[in-house]
């Protein structure tokens, strides 16, 4: 069976016209046996996020963002990324049709990198942000993200609920698919 996406929590998600899926969710759950007899508890699982479309949780996020960038008229989105949410944006973006502008932390891995080439995305590099950053140049990134969105009519695709806060509800859905 095809993944429904987020749409199948609709109901208890912001409200969107459509939803951007790429099959993300519905993720299996494992039983951690060994974890779970090592800290002294009867039962211990996790959901294996690993299998959403581009193996991480954000999927969820860039689905619900990409949703709401469609549902207001969005030209395009813009994010900041070490890696995870840069794909996981640039898929979900190409997959709605919205071009995406991603400011990637410069020491990112070639990898990371590379797995964006198929995407409709514009990868900009910035240095001194991420592990060997400091939050002086973290906090005059956010702000001018956050000013280039404004004027320039794209989704704050951020993956952090200060930035993006319905976006980031997608990740509630990894609470719901447990409560079933």
């Amino acid at each position: 069976m095809a993944s429904e996406g987020l749409s199948r929590f609709a109901a208890d998600l912001p409200t969107v016209e459509r939803f951007v899926s790429l099959g993300e969710g519905d993720t299996p759950v494992m039983e951690l046996t060994s974890l779970a007899e090592h800290i002294g508890l009867r039962r211990l699982s996790a959901k294996m996020e690993s299998q959403n479309p581009t193996g991480s949780y954000k999927d969820r996020i860039a689905a619900m963002s990409l949703s709401l960038a469609l549902q207001h008229g969005n030209a395009g989105w813009i994010a900041t990324s070490s890696g995870n949410a840069g794909l996981s944006m640039a898929a979900y973006g190409t997959r709605a049709g919205m071009p995406g502008f991603l400011c990637m932390v410069a020491s990112a891995p070639q990898e990371k990198r590379l797995a964006l080439l198929p995407y409709a995305v514009e990868v900009v590099s910035v240095d001194g942000v991420g592990r060997a950053g400091t939050a002086q140049v973290a906090t005059a990134l956010m702000e001018q993200v956050r000013l280039a969105a404004a004027q320039q009519n794209l989704f704050l695709g951020i993956t952090a609920h200060a930035f993006n806060p319905s976006g980031m509800r997608g990740v509630d859905t990894i609470g719901y698919e447990l409560a079933e």
